[in-house]
């Protein structure tokens, strides 16, 4: 609304995971001054298909595509609050773990042993030495899970002791984010062996 010199208020909507990827990012653009993606037309026929794909799961996947919608929801996050990546695995255990029935049958051990084994399946590589310098993908795995358990539980992780393989927060973030989005795309294609591998 606007008085008679013109002066006056206004809002601007904006969806919020627009006005958090800025907000993390900009400091990056600013210093560079120049964008840090490369887009060729090969990446406009990859996102057709993504799409294709997450249409598909819309009408026939209702349980994958509310964990893509999830995945989406979750970039509303500022990009640095814990609830981030408890979300992710929020989604990780939606899509690929059952209620434990006995103590060999943790959440921690299945996240470990079934996200070592769909590595081996994704569609591109999950580089864990690239952010660990480990190849011992279980044992990332528990000590990943370890760290979200302690986040869940408001206890502060120490990188310096306990966490060390982790290296940090934002390197955590960073695989685990990769981790849900070929485990993701891996369900819409499989779904039924994601489905098989979820009972286990």
């Amino acid at each position: 609304m606007f008085d008679k010199e013109g002066k006056g208020a206004g809002i601007i909507f904006g969806y919020p995971n627009v006005s958090s990827y800025f907000e993390d990012h900009l400091p990056i653009f600013e210093t560079s001054g120049k964008s840090i993606f490369t887009v060729d037309s090969s990446n406009f026929s990859q996102v057709e298909q993504y799409f294709k794909s997450i249409e598909v799961a819309e009408k026939e996947q209702p349980q994958i595509y509310r964990s893509v919608k999830d995945f989406f929801q979750i970039k509303s996050l500022p990009r640095n609050s814990d609830l981030v990546v408890l979300g992710y695995f929020a989604i990780l255990e939606a899509l690929i773990t059952h209620d434990p029935k006995k103590d060999f049958d943790s959440l921690n051990h299945q996240i470990s042993t079934k996200m070592s084994l769909l590595s081996k399946r994704f569609e591109r590589q999950l580089d864990y030495g690239l952010h660990f310098g480990e190849s011992d993908n279980e044992k990332i795995w528990k000590k990943l899970y370890g760290y979200r358990s302690a986040l869940a539980h408001g206890t502060p992780a120490d990188f310096g002791t306990k966490f060390k393989m982790l290296k940090d927060s934002a390197n955590v973030l960073n695989f685990v984010k990769e981790a849900v989005k070929l485990t993701l795309l891996f369900a819409m294609k499989e779904t039924e062996l994601l489905a098989d591998l979820k009972k286990c």
